[in-house]
C-alpha cells in the first residue's frame, strides 16, 4: 500500500516458492492521500466562513493561516477513526470572520451547512 501526497494506492502479490512474486491485484485507488484530506478542510472552512473572509485571512494575516493549517496537519497525523478531531481556531480568523461578514464565528457557523455536525468553544470540533 503506498499513501502519499495525492492518492492511496495499493496492490496485492504473492511470493512464490521460487521466491518471485506474481501479482494478484493490479494497483488501484483513489484520491484518499493527504493533500484531499487538506483541500476538504480548507472547503469545509471556507464553507464555514466564505471565501472573502479567508481570502482576507490569508492576505491580513499570512502566518496564522498557515498555523490553521500546520495545526490541522498535525491533528491529522494522530487522528483515529471515531476519536474527536479538534482543531485550534485562530483568533484572527474570528476576528476577520467578524470584520468581514459582520458576524461572529459561531454565527457563520450556525448559518452553514455544518452547523449540525461542529461545535465551537474555542476549537472547531469535528465529530
Amino acid at each position: 500500500m503506498s499513501v502519499s501526497g495525492g492518492t492511496a494506492d495499493m496492490t496485492v502479490h504473492e511470493r512464490l516458492d521460487d521466491g518471485r512474486l506474481k501479482e494478484l491485484l493490479k494497483a488501484s485507488g483513489g484520491l484518499w492521500g493527504g493533500r484531499e484530506v487538506d483541500n476538504a478542510f480548507k472547503n469545509l472552512m471556507i464553507s464555514i466562513v466564505q471565501t472573502t473572509v479567508m481570502n482576507s485571512f490569508k492576505i491580513n494575516y499570512g502566518h496564522h493561516f498557515l498555523d490553521l493549517f500546520n495545526d490541522f496537519e498535525a491533528v491529522k497525523r494522530t487522528y483515529k477513526q471515531g476519536e474527536e478531531l479538534r482543531v485550534r481556531l485562530p483568533s484572527t480568523l474570528v476576528k476577520t470572520c467578524h470584520s468581514e461578514s459582520k458576524m461572529n464565528f459561531k454565527q457563520c457557523l450556525e448559518e452553514s451547512v455544518h452547523s449540525k455536525e461542529i461545535d465551537v468553544d474555542n476549537k472547531i470540533d469535528l465529530g
